[in-house]
Formats: structure tokens, C-alpha cells, sequence
């Protein structure tokens, strides 16, 4: 297994841990806390997973965004309640919007702190 392929299984377990979070977070705080809980809970994702593994943002984003299009796809076709249809619609649009955008950006923040130490490193290397 090459050092990428071992971020998937952190990537994805991040993702459903940040998936609950955000669900929660609209329970409890409404659209305010979908925001605030998605953005922070992926971004969180995106940057340790791009501070451990050698991953693109765009990769991580990708990858992170899978659970909660399931997670709409299963609402969507399982929900039984008229609160989980509406709950289903209103995520439908936002929740992998929030997701891939906030992982991308971690995922970015990340990979340019990687850069940073790795040219201070080869900066005082040469000294």
C-alpha cells in the first residue's frame, strides 16, 4: 500500500466523524451551526490529513465528500418522516458543498505549511 492509499481509510473515518458533528450541529444550532460545524469539523480533516500524507487538496476534498452524499443519497430514498425529506432537501444543497469547499481549503492550508518547512529545511541545509 503506497503512503497515499494509506490516508483513504483517515480521510473517510474524519469525513463521517465530521459528517455527525455537522448533523448535529443543525440540530442543535440551525443553519448557523451547519456552517460553523461543517466548516471547522472538515477543515480539521483537510489539515491533518495533508499534514500527515503527501495528498492533493483537491484529492482530500474529493475523498471527504463521499460520506455525506451517502449519507443524502440513504435520507433520500430511506427517510420515512416528513422532518428527514426536509432535512434530506435542505442538505441536499449545502452539506457536500460546505464539505468539499472547507476540506479543499485544510487541505490547501495544509500542504502549503508542508512547503513552508520543507523549504526553511533545505534553507538552513545549505548553511
Amino acid at each position: 500500500m503506497t503512503k497515499t492509499n494509506q490516508a483513504i481509510p483517515f480521510v473517510l473515518f474524519g469525513a463521517v466523524v465530521a459528517l455527525i458533528v455537522s448533523v448535529a450541529a443543525n440540530l442543535y444550532g440551525g443553519q448557523f451551526g451547519l456552517m460553523a460545524g461543517t466548516c471547522i469539523s472538515y477543515a480539521l480533516v483537510g489539515l491533518f490529513a495533508s499534514l500527515r500524507w503527501p495528498l492533493n487538496a483537491s484529492r482530500i476534498g474529493f475523498i471527504a465528500v463521499m460520506p455525506s452524499i451517502l449519507y443524502l443519497g440513504w435520507l433520500w430514498l430511506f427517510g420515512k418522516r416528513p422532518e428527514d425529506t426536509s432535512l434530506a432537501a435542505s442538505f441536499l444543497v449545502f452539506l457536500p458543498a460546505l464539505a468539499l469547499s472547507a476540506s479543499y481549503f485544510g487541505g490547501f492550508v495544509g500542504r502549503s505549511i508542508v512547503v513552508r518547512r520543507m523549504k526553511r529545511a533545505h534553507l538552513q541545509s545549505k548553511q
